[in-house]
């Protein structure tokens, strides 16, 4: 309660700036001069230019945020290529009463970084042009741009350092700046820990327009709340370091679904005892839908020896070699999202696609359990009329 108490805190000082005047209209007409002062006017958009809709909506994922986004659109859409850009963006905003919402440009499912939730005067910083991952092999970290996707630096990564990885999450189309401001959960985790645990440095501009380029610059709490309690709270992060990981050769990728009929809701309620005991090398989740669970793996090794540990510490599962399949690290990265796709188009056209496809109306919610759910609560979740979870 103490840590949420002084990041509210932080907020109200950081932000208080941001406050929207009376006079709207007026306020948005000064916003855009002073920006349009310090930033190429190709790099600015307003509701008037043809290309602010189809970037507005380009990453909506979330059928529900369609109209809202376009019945009360931002005033502007910023793409800076520098620096000096978003700090021009921050400095105006703050002098203007103008709020920002910062777009890494990946996908965003609850969006909130374009649109506003109440009626105010907002304007959107769009980094998708700021999505360099420069890969340092040697020491095994890279430098990753604010706009760049999880695919984007997958890629980077996998074909700059064979043998090395990155412990993100499973979706190539997120952002990273949203990934990793707020945690990334991953099948690496187990191993490495979060994303957010791998980054080592940022450059970021703050509420007061200033670059502070590292962690010594913004000083450790601001280095800590970065990293999990949400960057676009306290700035605009233009630039992550991170740590990248060992990986072997080949790892291992197993599918097994199990209908109810099949005792779905027992291998569940035994996988939830089971999975964290599992080596470190090892993840399994699950994923709950139609009454049916798909148990899916990620293991560092190969075939053989996830199936003689499973056999032993989980046969409920009744995993076998057919079940299996061996890959790099990043064809698996790419398999999981795309699944065959891969098999006929090359991983760079997967993974550096940007082009997103609007999905239906759909929430989505995440909460954590402090002890194992029961059988009677899991026959509950596989029978409700549409319900899902993932584990």
């Amino acid at each position: 309660m103490a840590v949420s108490t002084t990041i509210a805190l932080v907020l109200t000082v950081c932000f208080s700036g941001f406050h929207v005047p009376s006079q709207a209209s007026s306020s948005s007409h000064r916003f855009l001069r002073c920006l349009s002062t310090h930033v190429p006017s190709q790099l600015l958009l307003t509701p008037r230019s043809p290309s602010f809709k189809p970037l507005l909506v380009s990453s909506i994922r979330n059928a529900k945020f369609v109209a809202p986004a376009t019945a009360r659109p931002p005033m502007c859409i910023l793409t800076p290529t520098k620096a000096s850009h978003v700090q021009a963006a921050v400095r105006c905003g703050r002098r203007h009463g103008v709020r920002l919402r910062v777009r890494s440009g990946g996908h965003d499912n609850e969006g909130l970084s374009y649109r506003s939730q109440r009626p105010e005067v907002f304007a959107v910083v769009y980094l998708a042009k700021m999505q360099a991952v420069q890969v340092d092999p040697r020491r095994a970290t890279a430098w990753v741009g604010a706009g760049a996707t999880l695919g984007e630096l997958y890629y980077a990564v996998g074909t700059a350092a064979p043998g090395l990885s990155f412990p993100g999450g499973v979706c190539p189309t997120v952002g990273v700046g949203g990934l990793f401001s707020g945690g990334g959960f991953g099948l690496l985790m187990r191993k490495f820990g979060l994303a957010a645990d791998n980054i080592l440095d940022a450059i970021i501009v703050n509420a007061d327009g200033m670059v502070l380029e590292g962690k010594k610059a913004m000083g450790d709490d601001l280095f800590w709340a970065i990293r999990g309690g949400g960057a676009a709270s306290f700035g605009v992060v233009l630039w992550w370091k991170v740590r990248l990981v060992p990986v072997p050769p080949k790892i291992t990728y197993f599918s097994v679904t199990k209908t109810m009929n099949q005792g779905a809701v027992d291998t569940v309620t035994r996988w939830q005892t089971v999975a964290p005991a599992l080596p470190d090398d090892l993840t399994v989740r699950v994923l709950v839908e139609q009454r049916q669970a798909n148990f899916q793996s990620l293991y560092l090794g190969n075939c053989s020896a996830v199936v003689r540990t499973l056999h032993h510490r989980f046969p409920e599962l009744g995993v076998t070699r057919a079940d299996c399949r061996e890959m790099s690290w990043l064809q698996y990265v790419a398999y999981l999202y795309f699944g065959d796709a891969i098999n006929n188009a090359p991983l760079e056209l997967l993974l550096l696609n940007r082009t997103m496809t609007l999905g239906p109306f759909v929430k989505n919610k995440s909460d954590y359990v402090n002890k194992a759910l029961t059988k009677n609560t899991w026959e509950k979740i596989f029978t409700w009329p549409s319900g899902a979870a993932h584990g």
